[in-house]
């Protein structure tokens, strides 16, 4: 069953200023976000429990994707200069 949180968002429009969604992937592989096949997590307002979005977040087989898309990746990464890497990480945080 899918929940729905138009109501939060109608509520708090900043969460898509964000970026955010009502599900949201969990699993960063290969330089984007992705869906992962582990359990949905409702985050919630604690001053209300209502529900606000939710994370899709991995299982094992997501993590032995990003392990070996890191792995097929590496001497790459470590190929490209201390600024260049530091540029990358600033873009994707």
């Amino acid at each position: 069953m899918r929940r729905t949180f138009s109501t939060s968002f109608r509520r708090y429009p900043f969460l898509k200023e964000l970026g955010l969604q009502e599900t949201n992937p969990g699993v960063y592989r290969a330089g984007q976000w992705v869906n992962g096949g582990g359990a949905e997590v409702v985050s919630v307002n604690p001053a209300t429990n209502e529900p606000i979005a939710s994370v899709q977040f991995g299982g094992a087989q997501d993590y032995e994707d990003c392990v070996s898309s890191m792995e097929a990746n590496k001497a790459k990464w470590m190929d490209l200069p201390a600024p260049a890497r530091g540029e990358i990480v600033r873009q994707i945080g």
